[in-house]
């Protein structure tokens, strides 16, 4: 945003942040039996070594993760 001469840095959506990595997510994936999404290879990572939700610390039954292509179109169009 444009504003008092100078530049202004817009603050981007909290969803658009990964909760691991605390940056903009490029490849938002949802873990299923939780519903949270996070950065692709920041969750894999943490599922390999603790199979635990960094949100809430359960341990996991089901660590599927799928991708969130919405989340995804969302943050591309917030980009460009």
């Amino acid at each position: 945003m444009l504003g008092g001469g100078g530049e202004e840095e817009e603050e981007v959506p909290h969803s658009f942040m990964c909760p691991i990595l605390l940056e903009v997510m490029r490849d938002p994936h949802v873990l299923r039996e939780t519903g949270h999404t996070f950065e692709k290879a920041a969750i894999e990572d943490h599922l390999r070594r603790y199979k635990t939700c960094p949100i809430t610390g359960i341990q996991l039954k089901d660590t599927t993760i799928v991708p969130n292509h919405a989340l995804r179109n969302a943050i591309v169009d917030y980009v460009e």
